[in-house]
């Protein structure tokens, strides 16, 4: 292990910048789910409330979350 802690020693900063990008990353694929799951909720009010063919509505309400 003290090898391993050698050859990245001079290269804390990039380790530490990839392991930061790294947990944003995985922030990020955590919350795609929620963003999908409020889409279709979206989708489904409006198809639910709207009976004509006017997509702008939809566009409106869920062109904010993509």
């Amino acid at each position: 292990m003290n090898i391993l802690f050698q050859y990245l020693k001079p290269y804390k900063w990039l380790v530490f910048l990839t392991l930061l990008l790294a947990g944003i990353n995985a922030g990020f694929s955590l919350i795609d789910p929620i963003i999908f799951g409020r889409i279709i909720k979206v989708a489904f009010n409006y198809k639910t409330y709207v009976e004509h063919n006017d997509m702008t509505g939809f566009a409106h309400a869920a062109g904010w979350l993509l």
